[in-house]
Order: structure tokens, then sequence, then C-alpha cells
């Protein structure tokens, strides 16, 4: 458990949290799992765990007919939870682009893990 006090404001009318590792709060009142970024709850056990998602965006949105992809980090329950969270973070990124959707994104690679890019990096 972490040693500071988080404000969640999904829980019971108590709303203090304690945090644990990676993204998970247990409230000191009724002991509910909590996802902090969310308030969601989650069962008893289930963890936040690191991931990298590279997605992949519909050919039909390429530039130049050029693969485009997006990559970014999460914290997810389990890969199919990563992929929907980055999926929604590549849709959000791409907001002001002609009608991008979450259907135009699908995910490629899922790693365990926060891993490094190195950037400007191709053959």
């Amino acid at each position: 458990m972490g040693n500071y006090k988080v404000l969640i404001t999904m829980c019971c009318e108590y709303k203090i949290c304690d945090t644990v590792y990676y993204g998970n709060a247990s409230c000191l009142h009724c002991n509910a799992n909590i996802e902090i970024a969310t308030g969601k709850v989650l069962e008893d056990g289930v963890e936040l765990l690191p991931y990298s998602v590279l997605m992949l965006y519909h050919p039909d949105i390429w530039p130049n007919d050029e693969p485009e992809t997006y990559y970014n980090w999460t914290l997810a329950t389990d890969p199919v939870d990563a992929a929907e969270k980055v999926q929604a973070m590549a849709t959000a990124a791409n907001k002001s682009v002609n009608s991008i959707g979450p259907e135009d994104i699908k995910a490629i690679a899922i790693f365990r893990g926060h891993i490094e890019m190195e950037e400007g990096v191709s053959q």
C-alpha cells in the first residue's frame, strides 16, 4: 500500500483511499478496489498493469499509401483492456482529423510493460 492518500469520486461516502501499485486504490472504509484514473470499481484482487500498445490506422486513412501507426502506454487489467484504452487515446488524439473513429484503429502489438520507443529510427 502507498503511504499517501488520494481522493476518489466513486466509492463509499468516505471517498478517501490508500494507493497501491500501478494505479489501483483500496478504500480505507469499504475496501473497494478502485482504478484511480477512472474511479471504476474493479473486482477484488484485480491489479492494473503497465502495457505498451502499437495501433495501426485503417489503410483508407494512410497518407501517401504509407502505413500510419499510433503508440502509447497505459495501465490496464489485461491486454484487451490495454488495447481499448490506447484505441480511445488514438481516437482522441485524432479528433480533428476527418471522422477517425475507434473502428479505424486496430492493435497490432501489445507488450506487457512500458517500452521506450526510439525516435526517428527507420529502415
